[in-house]
């Protein structure tokens, strides 16, 4: 599996926030040399986002104890895209002038680009929490990102889903000429979809997550995102899935394998 690096996609200057400079020691064996950078300028709101990512991903959150999920990061990441992509059509304005002018020109912005309700309220939500990141740590100073008109609005969406006879039919459906990662990726998906778990809990399931309660077999599994233990019936369509695997679950396969097969 391919690793995963922030440092990679995210280079970051040195920089120093809460102090003028800093004194770095390099040690060759015999001989230690101090290096002292000093701070010429504030760290902009694109770096400071870049290093928000970059050290919440690494370290625990003081309240749930948890460090930043891969999906959170790339949620952020994705914001940082579309404000990079604003800033070449506007100017990123400085700390103390990210207020309500901001706050509706990158509105107006992601308006015009036809982004949905939802989407836009996500990225002004992740602009909310680095806001107030950055207030906390005294570099803000404009508190309008507390107020109620900078507004992350949403709307119901509709919900996709698949009935019960259309999963049946995907179930039906005769792979035996096709190559063999496309059974996979249907026994994959039929766990997922007869047992209500998200992506990131049931390409996380072994052997052990399958048990047994007053003799009903059962899937039991904590949660990724909540870290809740849930357990599950196991549904005759999933149960029909470990038969036919001699009682083992399915390799695990890619998203990015699985997508394009539906």
């Amino acid at each position: 599996m391919k690793k995963y690096s922030l440092e990679r996609e995210f280079p970051i200057n040195i920089f120093v926030i809460d102090c003028n400079t800093v004194n770095i020691n390099l040690d060759n064996g015999s001989n230690s040399e101090a290096i002292k950078y000093s701070r010429t300028k504030k760290i902009n709101f694109l770096d400071f986002i870049r290093r928000y990512i970059l050290n919440e991903s690494k370290r625990p959150n003081i309240i749930t104890g948890k460090k930043l999920s891969r999906g959170r990061v790339k949620n952020l990441k994705v914001t940082l895209s579309k404000l990079i992509e604003y800033s070449k059509d506007n100017k990123i304005p400085e700390w103390d002038d990210l207020g309500m002018e901001f706050y509706y020109s990158f509105h107006k912005w992601m308006e015009n680009k036809n982004y949905s309700v939802n989407y836009i309220g996500k990225n002004i939500a992740n602009i909310k929490l680095i806001l107030s990141d950055a207030f906390d740590k005294k570099i803000l100073t404009n508190t309008d990102f507390k107020s109620k008109r900078f507004k992350v609005y949403t709307e119901e969406s509709e919900e996709i889903y698949l009935s019960i006879l259309e999963l049946e039919l995907i179930i039906n459906i005769d792979l035996s000429n096709m190559p063999g990662i496309y059974d996979t990726a249907r026994d994959v998906f039929i766990i997922g979809a007869f047992t209500g778990l998200r992506v990131s809990d049931y390409k996380r399931l072994k052997p052990e997550n399958l048990v047994m309660f007053s003799d009903v077999e059962m899937i039991r599994v904590a949660t990724k995102k909540t870290g809740n233990e849930v357990i599950i019936p196991i549904h005759p369509h999933v149960k029909s899935v470990l038969i036919k695997r001699n009682g083992k679950l399915p390799p695990k396969v890619h998203e990015n394998s699985i997508n394009p097969i539906y």
